[in-house]
């Protein structure tokens, strides 16, 4: 028999998570099912899971291909997730700063400015697509940064542009900002579902997130599962 049934389970986290510095987002990933397979764009993203006794399998062995967005794509493609159960791209702020600066640097001399940014949009597909195909959970992380406005106001603005956002949401299920507090504790919050409901914030209680996607897998997908049942 050529095809595969179908169990009802809830589906694949495939998760967008961002927050500020600080906020515990590689520590997040440790939470999340393992193995992990990790792009780490950050460079120490695979050495601090492993101190977390998180099981890591790295990508690549050359640094540059965590960056590569067609090189990320091409071994994916050929090798797919392995034993891993979580794909975790951390971070897309790492991947796409550098481009977005090249992007813009090029758009001033070019021609047709329009292609230049045409090209950043086919690499965001190449990761995106490569991560989701695995058939494993996924995370994609990014940061948010303070800055000031234009009235010379305190304000705050996500790493990856809305129209980024807005294809990546093509792909998950959930976005979650992660927040740490003035009082030192951190909660994770679900700030975006496609199925479920929104805006439920979880404290990490026990410490490294333990538990938190486990819960947040309920609260989004819960109602809808047990009807279904």
């Amino acid at each position: 028999m050529p095809y595969i049934q179908v169990i009802k389970s809830y589906p694949p986290r495939r998760w967008g998570i961002f927050g500020f510095k600080e906020s515990g987002k590689t520590a997040f990933l440790a939470a999340m099912n393992g193995p992990i397979l990790l792009i780490d764009a950050e460079g120490r993203s695979a050495r601090e899971l492993s101190m977390l006794d998180t099981e890591v399998f790295a990508l690549s062995s050359n640094p540059m291909d965590h960056h590569d967005p067609l090189r990320i794509y091409q071994i994916l493609r050929q090798n797919g997730a392995g034993p891993a159960k979580t794909v975790a791209v951390d971070s897309l702020t790492s991947i796409f700063s550098p481009i977005n600066a090249e992007s813009m640097q090029n758009a001033k001399t070019a021609k047709n400015k329009a292609s230049v940014w045409v090209d950043k949009a086919g690499f965001f597909r190449l990761i995106q697509d490569a991560v989701s195909g695995c058939g494993v959970d996924a995370a994609f992380i990014w940061h948010r940064e303070n800055n000031m406005n234009a009235k010379g106001e305190k304000d705050s603005h996500p790493t990856i542009s809305d129209p980024d956002l807005e294809k990546l949401k093509r792909s998950l299920n959930a976005i979650i900002g992660l927040y740490k507090h003035n009082n030192g504790s951190r909660s994770a919050k679900v700030v975006w579902s496609r199925n479920g409901p929104s805006g439920m914030a979880f404290k990490d209680e026990e410490g490294y997130w333990k538990g938190v996607p486990e819960k947040i897998d309920a609260a989004i997908n819960g109602y809808q599962f047990n009807q279904a049942n």
